[in-house]
């Protein structure tokens, strides 16, 4: 069983990575979706 806690740091580390994936396509996209995220 894993508790809460490191369900929510496995949440936070996984929400982290997708951001900075993001940060690598945000001078593509910028212009066009300011207003998506």
């Amino acid at each position: 069983m894993t508790s809460k806690k490191e369900i929510l740091l496995l949440l936070q580390s996984i929400i982290y990575e997708s951001k900075m994936k993001k940060k690598e396509f945000v001078p593509l996209t910028q212009k066009k979706n300011v207003r998506s995220f």
